[in-house]
């Protein structure tokens, strides 16, 4: 997954692997202790000064959403709209927001903040150049694409003055991956409609 990173005010493209539970953050932080979903509020896990500093100056856009605050781009109802599926609520882990998931072969979906719009062609570059390719889709008139590794389970998109991801964890049948392919879509959507 590629992690936008702060450093001295300059941004720097850090390549992250998926791995089957997202429990390390990049850069070397200490992401704290692996934590089950939350029922109600949202958890904040492993967040240090510097990402409480910068989730203070959160800029947002039209109606609150969406953001740089990976919690403030998608409400649970939304996922629970586009997978179908009641969420189990928010778990905020570094720039990610990850909501559980009650009763699908998908056991969570991650919504994240990527970088600013006016870093898309470097941002598309990136994901070409280290996940295997892209294949580039619309979303709502909005440009998007799959990396190649992944496919239909993550989806990169720009929209406003944003760079946004979704990505769906399940599969890896050809039915399982486009019922969740078309989720991860309509969530995309939902997120790229707020904006509009």
């Amino acid at each position: 997954m590629l992690i936008r990173e702060r450093n001295g005010g300059r941004h720097r493209l850090a390549i992250c692997l998926i791995a089957a539970v997202l429990s390390v953050s990049c850069g070397g932080e200490d992401s704290g202790a692996e934590q089950s979903l939350p029922t109600d509020p949202t958890t904040t896990v492993g967040t240090d000064s510097s990402t409480t500093a910068a989730l203070e100056t959160t800029t947002t856009v039209g109606e609150g959403h969406p953001s740089d605050d990976p919690c403030r781009i998608a409400e649970p109802g939304m996922v629970e709209d586009a997978f179908g599926a009641e969420t189990l609520g928010e778990m905020r882990i570094g720039v990610t927001c990850r909501y559980g998931l009650v009763g699908l072969s998908t056991q969570w979906v991650d919504v994240l903040w990527i970088g600013p719009a006016d870093e898309w062609d470097q941002i598309k570059s990136e994901y070409d150049e280290s996940r295997g390719g892209i294949t580039e889709v619309d979303v709502l008139g909005a440009e998007g694409f799959h990396p190649g590794d992944h496919g239909v389970r993550d989806l990169i998109f720009r929209t406003g003055d944003n760079v946004y991801a979704v990505l769906g964890f399940g599969g890896p049948t050809p039915d399982t991956l486009a019922v969740l392919g078309g989720a991860v879509l309509a969530l995309a959507e939902s997120i790229v409609e707020l904006e509009q």
